[in-house]
């Protein structure tokens, strides 16, 4: 009799065990699941926003008159650079 009983409490906790843990795969996998989904829809909610900013910014133009001065100023600056570095490859490539 008390084998029987300890075989049915065997069973029984095996069962509950197993459901146990089929469970908690279950959840885990729910858990996962939402995770994922956060995370993709908080990439495309910074990929949107990203997106608007550039619009934007791109519509407005720089936001500051003087930048214009400034991109002027460095691109003149540059091609006389540039020109004095060929006029000066030209004049070695001569000797």
């Amino acid at each position: 009799m008390e084998l029987i009983i300890a075989v049915v409490l065997a069973t029984m906790i095996s069962r509950a065990w197993e459901e146990s843990r089929a469970q908690a795969r279950t959840k885990w996998e729910q858990a996962r699941a939402a995770a994922a989904e956060r995370r993709a829809d908080a990439e495309e909610r910074r990929s949107k926003a990203a997106a608007a900013r550039n619009r934007r910014a791109r519509r407005s133009g720089p936001s500051d008159p003087l930048w214009w001065v400034w991109a002027t100023g460095w691109t003149a600056a540059a091609a006389v650079r540039g020109t004095v570095a060929a006029v000066q490859g030209a004049r070695q490539g001569a000797r």
